[in-house]
This record gives structure tokens, sequence and C-alpha cells, in this order.
């Protein structure tokens, strides 16, 4: 892995939280960026060297190397900046769901978002031209 943050989901699934949970003994992280080390003769859609980031979301990004399936890896230009790719699926989907399927807006509404995590609040102010209305960060 090249960068995996920690996000309060991870500190979640820490405190066992979430009921969701892998079997000890496990390693920390759920989202990061890596590069491809090496493949298996089978492997089609990745080569050593691609980026990658796992989605779904999957354990044990927190280690410097992983092995999973092939399917489990989405490949991602280089040029994406790495805190950018690292970070991508978790907050901005998290965003996405929550401006397009949480609540039913009417025409003239607005979005007001209190509290203001910094990934979220970002995310929600770069998607509100795709939802169509104003999004008010407190």
């Amino acid at each position: 892995m090249l960068a995996a943050p920690i996000n309060p989901s991870d500190i979640n699934r820490i405190q066992g939280v979430y009921p969701v949970r892998p079997d000890p003994p496990a390693v920390g992280g759920y989202e990061g960026v890596g590069e491809v080390h090496s493949v298996g003769s089978s492997v089609t859609s990745l080569s050593p060297g691609d980026w990658v980031i796992s989605s779904p979301p999957s354990f044990g990004t927190w280690l410097t190397y992983i092995v999973k399936d092939e399917k489990v890896w989405h490949k991602i230009e280089k040029g994406v900046p790495m805190e950018y790719a690292a970070t991508i699926t978790v907050n901005p989907l998290t965003a996405l769901l929550m401006l397009e399927h949480c609540v039913a807006l009417n025409s003239g509404d607005a979005i007001v978002q209190n509290g203001r995590p910094a990934w979220l609040a970002s995310v929600s102010f770069r998607l509100q031209n795709r939802v169509a209305f104003p999004i008010l960060i407190l």
C-alpha cells in the first residue's frame, strides 16, 4: 500500500461498534491506494506498477503488502493525487449517498451541513452542482 488513512470508521471497527468486523488477528485500515507489486499468471486486468484502490473497501489497508483477489482491485490513474486516491472509497461515496438518497429535496430547498467534517464538507460542496441544491456548511 502506498497510502491509507485513519478514518473514524477504522476506529469504530477497532472499538467493535460496526456490526461487521474482521476475525482476529486482524490489521486495521478500510481504504487506501496501493501499487501492484506482482500478479499471478491468471490476472489479466492489472500489471505491476498499476495504482489500485479496493472496492468495496476491505480490511487490512494498513499493511505494506496485501494479497487479495483481482476482482477487489480497481486500477486508477497515477496522476490522481495520492491523498485523494487513498480516501476516495469512503467519504466521497458517503457524501454522494447522503445527497442523492437520504432525503427527497424539492425545488428551492437547500442543504445545511453542520459540524463540517473536512472531507465530507469538501466533497458535499463539490457535489452541489450534481444535486442542483445549494449546500450551506456551518
